[in-house]
C-alpha cells in the first residue's frame, strides 16, 4: 500500500545519494531494510514509529515529504502535516493525494509505481531548493486556507446553520 519500495528503487536511480529519512513501521519493515542493504543505500535511515511531535519536528527540517502510497486514501494526515509545516509532497498521482496537492503548486505528482519517474520528480526537487520553499510556501497557505482548526470550525459552524 505505502510502496516505499518504489520510493527504494527511485533512490537507487538517483545519480547522488541524498539522505532519505523513513518514518514509520509495519510488517514490511525487514524486507525494506533488506532491499535498501542490498541495493547499497547507505543513505537511507529507517527510524520506525515516532512521537508526533518528533514526526512534526522532522517535517519542519524536511527538504520535502515524499508519499509515495499507491492507496486509495481518503486524507491522509501527513499531507496536511507537512503542509502545515511548509514542506511541500512529492506524491503518487491518485486518490485524495491528485486532490489534495496540486502539481507544481504545493507539491509535486509521480505515475503511482513509477520508480523512474520518482526519481526524476526528486532529483527536480533536489536541484531547486528555492522552487521546492515557494511550493512549500503555498502548501502552508493552502493549509491555513483549507485545513487549519479554525477553517474547519468554520466549515463546522456554516454546516449547522
Amino acid at each position: 500500500e505505502k510502496r516505499v519500495s518504489t520510493l527504494l528503487n527511485a533512490w537507487k536511480l538517483l545519480s547522488e545519494p541524498f539522505p532519505l529519512l523513513i518514518l514509520g513501521g509495519g510488517p514490511e519493515r525487514a524486507f525494506l531494510q533488506e532491499l535498501a542493504r542490498s541495493q547499497n543505500l547507505d543513505g537511507v535511515s529507517f527510524r520506525g514509529h515516532l512521537p508526533r511531535e518528533q514526526v512534526i519536528a522532522i517535517l519542519r527540517k524536511a527538504r520535502f515529504l515524499i508519499f509515495s502510497s499507491e492507496w486509495y486514501e481518503n486524507f491522509p494526515v501527513t499531507i496536511a502535516e507537512a503542509f502545515a509545516c511548509a514542506t511541500p509532497v512529492i506524491a503518487s498521482r491518485m486518490g485524495a493525494m491528485q486532490e489534495i496537492i496540486e502539481d507544481g503548486r504545493t507539491g509535486l505528482h509521480f505515475q503511482p509505481g513509477d520508480s523512474q519517474d520518482l526519481a526524476k520528480k526528486i532529483a527536480w526537487a533536489w536541484s531547486h531548493p528555492k522552487e521546492m520553499a515557494v511550493i512549500g510556501r503555498a502548501a502552508r497557505r493552502e493549509y491555513e486556507t483549507k485545513y487549519s482548526s479554525q477553517q474547519n470550525y468554520a466549515q463546522l459552524m456554516n454546516i449547522y446553520e
